[in-house]
């Protein structure tokens, strides 16, 4: 006996959804301090408040995406690496889980943060 099912319907993934892949993603990344918070969304993210949406930005185009995001890195590493990366992890990752096609992964290196010592 074959299952047959019909779609009778859409499914819209909204921009906040995609930006929240692309942040688990980007976190993931060796070299990658935080996604840059800014003056704003630090003081913001204190008080308790979600500020995801603000550095990472979502354009979609019927079936494809382009994603600009911001990150702060660790000091000492390739940066150019670290970029390269982070653009193919979101790539593939958001690709993945949303069936879209992403055309483009702009990374905008907005700081650089020494690594706390967990030992102090």
């Amino acid at each position: 006996m074959e299952d047959r099912f019909e779609s009778k319907g859409n499914v819209v993934l909204s921009e906040d959804v995609i930006s929240s892949i692309a942040a688990l993603s980007v976190v993931e990344v060796e070299g990658v301090a935080n996604l840059h918070q800014g003056f704003t969304g630090g003081i913001a993210e204190k008080f308790g408040k979600k500020t995801n949406g603000k550095n990472i930005r979502v354009v979609q185009k019927d079936n494809e995406l382009i994603i600009d995001l911001s990150v702060d890195v660790n000091f000492g590493v390739q940066i150019q690496k670290v970029a390269e990366k982070i653009q193919k992890k979101v790539k593939t990752t958001v690709e993945a889980m949303t069936g879209s096609r992403v055309i483009q992964v702009n990374v905008n290196v907005e700081g650089v943060r020494m690594i706390q010592n967990k030992t102090e």
